[in-house]
């Protein structure tokens, strides 16, 4: 009994393959940098590298009756295989679902000379086909979320994926109230879920009052009346180790300008990032780049990262207005969509995997993205938006997570 059945697809068209049993599919290879140490200190692995194609060798068999049907068989499988990218389909006997390789590209179809000799009804003709393919191995498309509501800043599960290596994620967000304005999303791998400090939990100096304020999201939020900063800071020592991107959510009240800083958030150029804003309702701003905790923390040491907020006014009614402080991770993976005019918005947001391309409203637009493609494999999607009017202690919407999983082999 055949072991399995074969087939190329491109789209919705598919051209079938008789493999001889004694195939081998390539194995997954690693590029690995070791080094060793002295003394104590034992060899370690700094880096391995995946994902570069490799070449797959097919033997496969073509048959037909006559010469000039072998000949046309063979031209009709050249044509398919020069006609650009495609999959490799692999089905195994008693399988669920095929073992998928992405084929990039393909030699011509060269069968041996001898084959003027032996077409044969029977026995068919013997050849090899030689493939650059993916090194991964994948199943067919995932659904791991269909317009799951969230309320960001928010979570939605991936330990769901299936497969062993992280995969490209195609997201898609929809705004409930039809007016996003900004949208953070990122992988978070160790689970940890107090990313988000309320400003009115931490302590601030003389010059700042907790205030109530619907829109906000506690519920409370502080407000400086002070031309001077007034800083706060925040123990960072149970954060996760890595980089981070600094976001506030943030207002000034009476026409004011409020300006917020960290006392080590910079920018990509490692300039000291001062965000000066002018809006009276809500909107999230960008503190810059930093690695966190702050300092090397051991026993109960603090690491203390420290902002501060101050206002062009020091009249009561005139404050700068903190609600949040959230440090975003960036080590696993981060996208975003943030533009600099108060006023753009979007009802929809779109990331492709398959080319790496943002949509906004179903429009390419990559004018006001940062980030890359998130890949993940399990762990979770950590959701910041908002919306223009920032008049609500949150925003919702609705997000798609698609993926394609990807193993070492066959499945």
């Amino acid at each position: 009994m055949t072991a399995f059945a074969a087939l190329l697809r491109r789209g919705a068209t598919t051209h079938d393959l008789t493999i001889s049993d004694e195939w081998s599919p390539p194995t997954l290879a690693a590029a690995a940098s070791i080094i060793g140490g002295g003394g104590t200190m034992a060899p370690r692995l700094v880096r391995e590298s995946l994902g570069t194609p490799v070449e797959m060798t097919l033997p496969i068999r073509i048959y037909a009756d006559t010469q000039p049907a072998f000949q046309a068989a063979v031209d009709a499988l050249d044509a398919y295989l020069r006609g650009g990218e495609c999959s490799l389909e692999i089905t195994f006997t008693d399988a669920a679902a095929a073992t998928i390789w992405t084929v990039y590209h393909a030699q011509p179809v060269q069968p041996p000379f001898t084959r003027f000799a032996n077409v044969s009804p029977g026995d068919g003709v013997r050849t090899a086909l030689q493939l650059v393919v993916s090194p991964f191995v994948t199943s067919p498309e995932v659904t791991l979320h269909a317009a799951a509501a969230f309320t960001a800043p928010d979570s939605v599960s991936l330990a769901a994926m299936a497969g062993n290596y992280r995969s490209p994620l195609t997201i898609d967000v929809n705004a409930t109230n039809a007016d996003l304005h900004a949208l953070y999303l990122a992988i978070d791998q160790s689970s940890y879920d107090a990313y988000l400090t309320n400003a009115t939990d931490l302590t601030w100096g003389a010059g700042h009052t907790d205030y109530a304020d619907g829109d906000a999201f506690s519920g409370t939020a502080v407000k400086v009346a002070s031309v001077t900063n007034v800083s706060a800071s925040i123990d960072t020592a149970d954060l996760p180790a890595g980089p981070y991107l600094l976001l506030a959510r943030v207002k000034v009240l009476s026409s004011e300008t409020g300006t917020i800083t960290t006392d080590y958030g910079v920018d990509p150029s490692g300039a000291p990032v001062v965000v000066a804003f002018t809006r009276a309702t809500w909107h999230i701003v960008e503190l810059g780049r930093c690695y966190l905790p702050t300092r090397v923390v051991r026993g109960t040491a603090a690491a203390n990262l420290i902002v501060s907020l101050r206002s062009s006014s020091a009249t009561a009614g005139h404050e700068a207005c903190v609600d949040w402080i959230y440090p975003l991770p960036l080590g696993d993976g981060m996208w975003s969509w943030h533009p600099a005019t108060a006023t753009t918005q979007c009802d929809a947001l779109g990331r492709d995997a398959d080319t790496a391309t943002t949509y906004v409203d179903d429009v390419a637009d990559e004018q006001h993205a940062g980030g890359n493609t998130l890949m993940a494999l399990g762990g979770t999607l950590l959701i910041v938006s908002d919306g223009t009017d920032g008049d609500t202690p949150t925003h919702d919407g609705a997000i798609t997570v698609v993926y394609t999983p990807r193993s070492a082999w066959m499945r």
